[in-house]
C-alpha cells in the first residue's frame, strides 16, 4: 500500500471547504488513488519501513538496486549476506567494510568481497522508503504534500468532466478519476524529480 502524499483535512484547508461525509469519503479515495499512482511512476515503494530483499547474482555483477530508497540508516544499519543455499545465517554476512551504501540512490555496492552467483543468493536488509506516515513526508519534502493536495483538488472537481474514466469500489459506489497520465504542472514537477534516472 502506497504512503497516504495527503490528508482530507489538507484537501479541506487548501479548497476552505467544511467537513461534508459523501465528499469526504470520495477524496479519500481520490487521494489513495493518487498516492498509488505517483509510487507507480517514481518507480519504488514509498513507505519507509524495515525490508528483506533477495537478489539473483550474475558473474562480476557487483551493483544492487534495492526497491525503496532513500535507505535510511538512522536505526539499522544495512546488512547485506551472500549464501549459496540461501539460508542467510550471521556467518553468511558480508563484512560491512566490503561494500558500499549510497543512501540517496538505494544502491548497495558490493565490491571488496567475493559473492556467490545464482539464483536468489544475495539478501539485503535495510530501512528504506520516502517516510514512514504523512507527518513524516511533509516534514521531509513539503512540496511533494503541497502538490498531492492541489492534484486531489484537482481530480476532486473535474470528476464529472468529459473523458473521465469510472471505477467500481467493492463497497458499490462508483468513483471517477482522471486518466492515470495526467497530472498537474506541480506534481509532474516532482513525479520527475523522484523517478529514477533514464526512466519515462
Amino acid at each position: 500500500m502506497a504512503l497516504p502524499l495527503t490528508d482530507v483535512a489538507r484537501v479541506q484547508v487548501y479548497k476552505s471547504w467544511a467537513v461534508d461525509s459523501e465528499r469526504d469519503t470520495i477524496l479519500a479515495v481520490i487521494i489513495a488513488g493518487v498516492s498509488a499512482r505517483f509510487e507507480f511512476e517514481i518507480k519504488r515503494d514509498t513507505v519507509l519501513q524495515a525490508r528483506s530483499q533477495d537478489f539473483d547474482v550474475d558473474p562480476g555483477e557487483f551493483l544492487f538496486q534495492v526497491e525503496a530508497w532513500p535507505i535510511d540508516q538512522g536505526t539499522n544499519v544495512v546488512k547485506v549476506f551472500t549464501d549459496f543455499d540461501r539460508v542467510f545465517a550471521s556467518a553468511s554476512e558480508i563484512d560491512a567494510d566490503d561494500f558500499t551504501v549510497d543512501e540517496a540512490t538505494g544502491q548497495v555496492i558490493v565490491d571488496k568481497s567475493d559473492i556467490f552467483t545464482g539464483f536468489r543468493v544475495l539478501r539485503i536488509t535495510y530501512d528504506g522508503g520516502l517516510a514512514a506516515d504523512l507527518t513524516g513526508l511533509d516534514a521531509l519534502r513539503p512540496d511533494i504534500v503541497s502538490a498531492a493536495t492541489r492534484q486531489v483538488a484537482f481530480e476532486y472537481e473535474s470528476r464529472q468532466r468529459l473523458g473521465m474514466r469510472t471505477q467500481n469500489l467493492q463497497s458499490g459506489d462508483q468513483v471517477n478519476y482522471l486518466d492515470p497520465g495526467e497530472w498537474m504542472s506541480d506534481m509532474q514537477r516532482v513525479i520527475d524529480q523522484m523517478r529514477p534516472a533514464g526512466i519515462f
